[in-house]
């Protein structure tokens, strides 16, 4: 996704709403360029190396944006680099429950799993993933023989 694309997802003054268009209890309102400037710092941080500085500024994005998979994506990487695999499995779960057929979520999940000792439960997710996304080397190399 492009910049201008991301901006365009972020950007509008909307109230941040809950399931079924409702404002959210525990959402405040936020303007679309606050959001995406959370978004971006947190992008920026996991760039630049800083996992552990990307999770303050997108933990903020995610109380603010709940429903948003990038913003979920971006936090459970930051939450691997630094070892935090329950957490970084909870927003590749999240992710999963926005979109199901998202084939990285399907991934990182795995490799959560994988890195707490749940090689069978990875190895299913890693399945689902080339299925979404067949050829992706990535996706075939984590494949186990367990069965």
């Amino acid at each position: 996704m492009s910049e201008h694309e991301l901006y365009d997802v972020f950007v509008g003054g909307r109230a941040v709403t809950g399931s079924g268009g409702t404002p959210s209890a525990n959402v405040r309102q936020v303007s679309g360029h606050e959001l995406y400037d959370l978004f971006q710092q947190g992008r920026e941080h996991l760039r630049g190396g800083r996992a552990a500085q990307a999770t303050v500024a997108l933990e903020k994005a995610k109380r603010r944006a709940p429903d948003k998979a990038s913003i979920r994506e971006a936090l459970g990487i930051a939450y691997f680099r630094i070892r935090r695999y329950d957490e970084a499995a909870a927003e590749f779960r999240a992710m999963l429950e926005l979109a199901p057929n998202d084939d990285y979520a399907h991934y990182a999940l795995g490799r959560c799993l994988e890195k707490q000792g749940h090689v069978h439960l990875a190895n299913g997710h890693y399945k689902l993933a080339r299925s979404l996304r067949p050829g992706k080397l990535d996706y075939e190399s984590r494949i186990k023989d367990l069965d």
